[in-house]
């Protein structure tokens, strides 16, 4: 029988080694794929945000941008007053901050497209937030006794579009540069201007990256970045929180930048600790 059990010893030795290498390599391969933080070469990714999408009738079928409070309007005074505003048809939320510095403050707070509003008593100085849901016209009835302000914000996850600022015509392209994807997905063009008087904005055009909350704008001095080893290992600076995830828009850079230290911008999400997406920079070509 001994020569029937060596057999199998053998087999077991052979199969061991390998399952060795298996248990000890899997977890340090998937730890070095992590760490560099790769592209995500997997076909099954988002898709461009600006396919056509002709012939889909869904309204969901089109790019969402990470959902942001933007300002409807301001309103300030000192006494009784009656103010009206109007919420966007795709906004998803609205609210009214309100605070008042002395004497007393009431406020009715209409709710667009609902019966009723929403009342508020208080001895001022106070603050405090009414928020709902709805589009359309809204109302403000103020009955106060000194200065108060309120302030109307709506959440909205559509492409933030603007046009360039003015000053851009007069002032100088320093350079541009194309986005690719990182860990997320990432596309659209950034340009970087110096304006008139001496700050530096960036352009972004026809822009998307993957919606996350609370991503931020890092100004790098690597030539490219390509993984969020790199990109944490590099010289950057935080250049604040990125306006929108979607559109063509315009972004100030902080005062204290220089246009030597911004050779690419990388879209960083502090959540998970990981870069989104990147543009190197390039000067722009003569005509």
């Amino acid at each position: 029988m001994p020569s029937q059990e060596r057999p199998v010893t053998t087999t077991l030795r052979r199969l061991a080694l390998p399952v060795a290498f298996l248990v000890i390599g899997l977890p340090l391969g998937i730890g070095t794929v992590m760490a560099m933080g790769g592209k995500d070469d997997d076909p099954t990714r988002e898709p461009s945000p600006f396919t056509s999408i002709e012939g889909k009738s869904a309204r969901g079928d089109m790019p969402r941008a990470q959902a942001r409070w933007e300002r409807v309007t301001t309103f300030t005074g000192s006494g009784p007053a009656q103010r009206s505003f109007a919420i966007s048809a795709r906004a998803v939320q609205w609210k009214a901050d309100w605070s008042c510095r002395s004497g007393n403050f009431q406020a009715a707070v209409g709710r667009p497209q609902q019966t009723g509003s929403r009342r508020v008593t208080s001895s001022c100085p106070d603050v405090g937030v009414e928020s709902s849901t709805g589009h359309g016209q809204g109302r403000l009835q103020i009955a106060a006794s000194g200065p108060w302000r309120v302030v109307i914000r709506q959440q909205v996850d559509t492409a933030l579009e603007e046009p360039p600022l003015a000053a851009m015509a007069q002032g100088q392209l320093l350079a541009r540069g194309r986005f690719h994807a990182v860990q997320k997905h990432g596309e659209g063009m950034v340009s970087l201007y110096r304006l008139p008087n001496g700050r530096l904005a960036l352009r972004f055009e026809r822009f998307y990256t993957s919606a996350s909350p609370g991503l931020r704008v890092w100004i790098s001095r690597a030539r490219n970045v390509t993984s969020t080893l790199q990109a944490r290992k590099s010289r950057y600076s935080d250049a604040g929180a990125l306006r929108s995830t979607l559109g063509s828009y315009n972004q100030m850079l902080p005062a204290s930048t220089r246009a030597d230290e911004v050779r690419t911008i990388v879209i960083w999400c502090p959540t998970v600790l990981i870069a989104f997406s990147a543009a190197p920079l390039k000067a722009p070509t003569s005509p």
